[in-house]
């Protein structure tokens, strides 16, 4: 299970994949470097945290490095090297692949942690409309204001919910993030 700064780590993995796609756009000379640079902390990031992921990822880097030393052409006729051309358009595919992949790996625990996000933002609004958080709760501590929602009956079972779906140590983090739309 992706704990939430697991997720916000690979979350930004995807959105430097547009950067990367830009430097191929922009003719950049140094783009295959750049898409193995990528694909190397996609593969780190999914091997810390388990995931199956990290090996169809290395095997398309190695993919990408065997045709970058390939001395055969397409035909199977001896060839000096794959032209650069064709190189650029099997990482642009590869990048394109590994995206797809790891957004769909990422959809479960995007959702979990969205259904979580709607339970904090739910039980804090019912805390702060009942008194249980104080006026400064935007400024207080989320562990504070977590204990406080727990402690009291009407917002308990919300609670309860949350660390249901996300743990305690997430619901902490996910409460600290709602808990700045109470600021006035």
């Amino acid at each position: 299970m992706l704990r939430l700064l697991q997720l916000d780590e690979l979350e930004g993995l995807l959105l430097e994949a547009a950067d990367v796609l830009d430097r191929f756009h922009a003719r950049d000379p140094g783009f295959e470097t750049l898409v193995d640079g990528w694909l190397v902390r996609v593969e780190e990031a999914l091997r810390n945290n388990r995931l199956p992921l990290s090996s169809r990822v290395a095997t398309t880097r190695a993919e990408l490095t065997a045709a970058r030393s390939s001395r055969r052409g397409r035909d199977g006729a001896p060839a000096t090297r794959v032209r650069r051309s064709d190189r650029q358009a099997r990482a642009v595919a590869a990048v394109k692949r590994v995206v797809e992949e790891l957004d769909a790996e990422l959809s479960g625990p995007r959702r979990r942690f969205g259904d979580a996000d709607d339970v904090a933002r739910n039980v804090l609004a019912v805390g702060s409309a009942t008194g249980v958080l104080g006026p400064s709760a935007g400024g207080g501590s989320s562990l504070e204001a977590l204990r406080a929602l727990r402690d009291d009956p009407r917002t308990a079972g919300g609670v309860v919910q949350l660390h249901g779906l996300v743990g305690h140590q997430d619901s902490v983090m996910v409460v600290g993030r709602r808990l700045v739309d109470l600021v006035p």
